[in-house]
């Protein structure tokens, strides 16, 4: 008879070597997070400032209707030379002008959009504290004007709706969401302003640009 008093098993003794040498792999071997590197960060580039605004004439053209912030003419916005710079579909300058004298004289044009048309501005530049625009319109047939901004990056945002009557009146301001120019102060960069009429035929005349607050 073999006696097993000693506590002596040698499966036991087995199963321990296969542990401990399961246990040095384990820590021999690195683990997969371990062993990608870190990506790496790589800071947002920042934008680079245009040169400022080239300098223009302005001055406070809405002052009669108590807003006495300094306006720029938008390129063409008076209609005075056949639209020039601007992007017409289906709309036309027509012998029609709007008596307030915002300029030097008063014209003898405005740009007529029937229904469907659409009408969009040359580009405008524009710096860090051009707040909005305002323009002069009237309407036949109870039309409505849609206006929107268009940005240098192609994004586009819609401005405001207009149901001006049949005479000729002073729109309210409009607004340039500066927030989307990307630019901060002593930068510019350049806007075009759309117009389009969804009912009814609208003309629209004097499209001013507020450079600066200046209250």
């Amino acid at each position: 008879m073999t006696s097993t008093s000693s506590g002596w098993n040698p499966l036991k003794r087995l199963e321990r070597s296969i542990l401990l040498a399961l246990a040095g792999l384990a820590v021999a071997a690195p683990t997969a997070s371990a062993a990608k590197p870190a990506p790496k960060v790589v800071p947002a580039p920042k934008p680079v400032a245009a040169d400022p605004c080239a300098e223009r004439v302005f001055s406070p053209v809405f002052a009669a209707w108590n807003d006495r912030a300094l306006y720029t003419l938008a390129g063409g916005g008076d209609f005075e030379t056949g639209a020039a710079g601007w992007t017409l579909s289906g709309a036309a300058v027509v012998a029609d002008s709007s008596p307030f004298l915002l300029g030097a004289a008063l014209g003898g044009g405005s740009l007529e959009l029937p229904a469907g048309a659409s009408a969009l501005s040359p580009p405008v530049c524009v710096e860090h504290g051009f707040p909005g625009f305002r323009l002069v319109a009237r309407s036949t047939g109870g039309g409505v004007l849609a206006a929107q901004v268009v940005y240098a990056t192609g994004a586009v945002k819609s401005t405001g709706r207009l149901r001006p009557g049949g005479a000729w009146q002073v729109t309210r301001k409009l607004s340039l969401a500066q927030g989307r120019f990307g630019v901060g102060r002593g930068g510019s960069t350049t806007v075009r302003l759309r117009f389009a009429a969804t009912s009814g035929t609208v003309r629209i005349d004097d499209v001013y640009v507020d450079p600066r607050y200046h209250r």
